[in-house]
């Protein structure tokens, strides 16, 4: 059994950071079901971290990573002083790229990288990819009531083809509510402008037919918003190709809804659609996949349960120490 330090950021102010809602998803966890004994960290300076690694004397030390929150962090100097530690981090913008040309010292100093992306080819020894996990929560019974409502839940980035979504509606359908959830993201839209243009735009291009637009900004613990999203009778993400960014965590928690998902196939939804092809919004029509309700992503939703992922989250683990079971 492994002794892991898990590390993310410090959020005492519950700001709407997706890096953070994701650490503390994957750090319950990993608590609840590895065989491995977790420590957490909300460190936020070196001293910190020094200081706690002296006291739990981790084989592992496992960092929630991103550039914006994690870049206090010197490698170079914790590998100096803890020669025994490996340091590991959850990388949360691979792309296929960026694996098949990892770099340890690029990467600032950690031997080893995990990707909650399995659709991408582990094509470096030092980097492991792994099932996405979803959220957790108690999903509403559906209640169909002979209105379709298409939803999307995720910050108000352009990329994220809102506007696309409200044409795509009026192409389709002649009668439906569009529900918008659209927290303001702490780093890119702190005052909420960008969520509130997208909702206006959105309300203009459906202004002249039978289409509503409900909205709502309010941060919702996982259990709530799994229970918004499981009473859309679809939720889709229509988001712009990229490269700059990894898979999207979105659908991290439309998928715990237990509703049907409709996807660009663009690169940070591959997960989704090359799982589940009827969820591809271009070769799959919206009654189809109405009709098809879950039953596509059953096997999907059993793979991206927590405790299924933490088991692969184990056996790399045991491959890194070199453990034997």
């Amino acid at each position: 059994m492994a002794k892991i330090l898990f590390v993310s950021q410090n959020n005492l102010e519950k700001r709407a950071c997706g890096v953070y809602l994701i650490g503390q998803r994957y750090y319950s966890a990993f608590v609840q079901y590895s065989k491995h004994a977790i420590y957490g960290s909300l460190a936020s300076s070196m001293m910190e971290i020094i200081s706690e690694i002296n006291e739990i004397d981790p084989d592992i030390v496992l960092v929630n990573y991103h550039v914006l929150h994690t870049k206090w962090i010197i490698i170079s100097i914790l590998q100096n002083m803890f020669a025994d530690v490996k340091f590991i981090k959850i990388e949360h913008d691979f792309t296929q790229s960026k694996i098949d040309n990892y770099n340890y010292l690029r990467e600032q100093g950690y031997q080893y990288a995990l990707c909650f992306d399995n659709t991408l080819k582990p094509n470096h020894k030092k980097v492991f990819c792994l099932n996405r996990m979803m959220a957790v929560g108690n999903p509403l019974l559906y209640h169909n009531d002979g209105v379709i409502k298409i939803g999307y839940h995720g910050f108000a980035f352009t990329h994220k083809g809102i506007e696309d979504l409200a044409h795509y509606v009026l192409r389709h359908l002649d009668n439906a509510i569009i529900r918008l959830h659209m927290p303001f993201s702490y780093y890119g839209d702190p005052n909420g402008m960008r969520a509130l243009m997208m909702v206006n735009n959105v309300q203009a291009i459906v202004q002249y037919k039978n289409i509503s637009v409900e909205c709502s900004y309010d941060l919702l613990n996982d259990d709530k918003l799994i229970q918004w999203l499981s009473q859309n009778t679809v939720n889709c993400y229509f988001y712009h190709s990229t490269k700059l960014y990894g898979a999207a965590s979105a659908p991290d928690y439309a998928i715990a809804a237990r509703r049907p998902i409709l996807v660009t196939p663009t690169e940070q939804l591959r997960y989704i659609y090359q799982n589940v092809p009827e969820s591809n919004m271009e070769n799959n029509l919206l009654q189809n996949i109405i009709s098809n309700d879950f039953a596509p992503f059953e096997k999907l939703y059993e793979a991206m349960k927590p405790q299924n992922v933490v088991i692969e989250f184990d056996n790399i683990i045991d491959e890194i120490q070199g453990i034997i079971c």
